[in-house]
């Protein structure tokens, strides 16, 4: 299934103009994004819609990643609900 261009910018937004984009990992799996936070790095993994399986392969990617940072992004519910999850550190 083709990348939705929302997803490309949220990807892009969180790179910032020092990260990059489609970062890969082992097993042939790649990470969102990654960037450059003084001398360290933060991965992200941009999830916005998905099962738990989905959000859980994210966390998963995250966790192989050498950052020390990880954040795993999902979307904001803005119908009068609590926001579920919009920026969850990931140890």
């Amino acid at each position: 299934m083709p990348e939705k261009p929302s997803h490309k910018r949220a990807k892009r937004k969180a790179a910032g103009k020092r990260g990059e984009t489609e970062v890969p990992l082992p097993r042939g799996r790649r990470l969102d994004a990654k960037k450059k936070v003084g001398r360290a790095f933060r991965a992200e993994e941009i999830q916005p819609t998905g099962s738990g399986k989905a959000f859980l392969d994210a966390a998963r990617r995250l966790k192989d990643s050498s950052s020390k940072t990880k954040i795993l992004r999902t979307r904001q519910i803005k119908n009068g609900l609590e926001p579920i999850i919009k920026e969850k550190k990931v140890s």
